[in-house]
C-alpha cells in the first residue's frame, strides 16, 4: 500500500528511513500497482431468460488481487487486497440465435450490479461484443465478478471462436487511493 504522506515539521531531521518511505517506497508501489487481467478460451452457452456468472479461464495477471475459482479452475471473481479507486473493464463477444435479441453484461460488486453493458442483436449471422467500463471504489475483500443475461427464448453462444475469444477480456487496475 502507498505509505501515508508525511507532514514535515519545521527543522525536522530528514533521515534516510523517512526519505525512503516518502520517495523510494512510493516509486516501488507505482511501478507495480494492483491489477488483474483475464481472458476466455472456450465456448460458453447461455440459456435466455436467466442470468449466469461468466467465468474466465485464462489468467494474464492478478497482482494485488485474491482470485476465486470454481471447481473447474475457472476464475469466478476477484477481491482487491488494497482499498482504492479502480478502473474495471469487461467485454465479451458472441452470437445470439434469434433476432431481435439483447445481451447484457453486468459488473457485480459483492453480488450487486454496479455497471451494465447492453447490446441488441439484429442478425444471427454476425457476432457482436457487449462491454462495460467503470470507475469503482473498492474496499479490501470486496468481491468483483461478471454476469451475463440474454433475452428469454434465446440462446447465446459466447467466445466460441478464436475471434470472439480475442475480443473477450476482463481487467482492472488501481488508479488511486
Amino acid at each position: 500500500m502507498l505509505p501515508t504522506q508525511k507532514t514535515w515539521a519545521p527543522r525536522e531531521k530528514a533521515t534516510s528511513a523517512l526519505l525512503n518511505q516518502q520517495v523510494r517506497d512510493v516509486q516501488r508501489w507505482l511501478e507495480s500497482p494492483p491489477d488483474f487481467e483475464f481472458s476466455r478460451s472456450e465456448a460458453f452457452t447461455l440459456v435466455g431468460g436467466t442470468t449466469a456468472t461468466l467465468p474466465w479461464n485464462g489468467t494474464l495477471s492478478s497482482n494485488g488481487f485474491n482470485v476465486a475459482k470454481d471447481g473447474a479452475g475457472k476464475v469466478t471473481s476477484v477481491s482487491p487486497r488494497y482499498r482504492g479507486m479502480y478502473l474495471i473493464h469487461a467485454q465479451v463477444c458472441g452470437k445470439v440465435n434469434a433476432v431481435l435479441s439483447h445481451l447484457y453484461l453486468e459488473l457485480n460488486v459483492n453480488g450487486t450490479a454496479r455497471q451494465v453493458g447492453a447490446i441488441s442483436f439484429e442478425s444471427t449471422a454476425y457476432m457482436d461484443s457487449v462491454l462495460l467500463t467503470a470507475l469503482i471504489e473498492l474496499e479490501v475483500g470486496d468481491t468483483v465478478s461478471t454476469r451475463v443475461y440474454t433475452s428469454s427464448g434465446r440462446t447465446a453462444t459466447l467466445t466460441s471462436t478464436a475471434e470472439q475469444q480475442v475480443a473477450s477480456t476482463f481487467f482492472g487496475y488501481w488508479i488511486g487511493a
